[in-house]
């Protein structure tokens, strides 16, 4: 694994996502983490538009991805919380998070990170960073740096 991290957020944007997360507990929150033209890090929410069981999984509202291309922002990571569980990347994170192809899988979103905060009783605990490793077929976790 690179030492070099695959993610590197200011504190108070890491500040912004494990509040989101304890806000919505028990459910699963999700949104973005974006740099914006003028190359401010910020979090933009969305819905999770997971309704059967919101506090066991998330489907991000794929109109934010849309918002976000359109003010021209780049699309850094996708976070989400898992309440009560720990931050691990579930066998449903990753099925969501690539596409089938003919020479096997691909991430959705070539670049993108995926970030997961666990929560247990309304408290932000460990967040991990999970990147595409093609010669895995999959996401690994990779370093994350926050930045005081």
């Amino acid at each position: 694994m690179s030492t070099q991290p695959q993610l590197l957020l200011l504190d108070p944007v890491a500040e912004l996502i494990r509040r989101a997360a304890e806000v919505g507990y028990p459910h699963e929150v999700c949104g973005l983490v974006v740099r914006t033209s003028s190359g401010a890090l910020e979090v933009r929410l969305a819905p999770n538009m997971e309704l059967a069981h919101p506090e066991r999984g998330f489907v991000l509202d794929p109109r934010a991805i849309v918002e976000s291309e359109a003010r021209g922002e780049h699309l850094l990571a996708i976070f989400h919380s898992h309440p009560d569980a720990s931050a691990e990347l579930s066998d449903a994170d990753q099925r969501a998070a690539v596409i089938p192809w003919r020479d096997g899988p691909r991430p959705a979103y070539p670049g993108v990170v995926l970030l997961v905060v666990a929560v247990s009783a309304a408290r932000a605990g460990e967040s991990r960073v999970y990147a595409f490793a093609p010669e895995r077929a999959r996401f690994v976790e990779s370093p994350l740096a926050v930045q005081k």
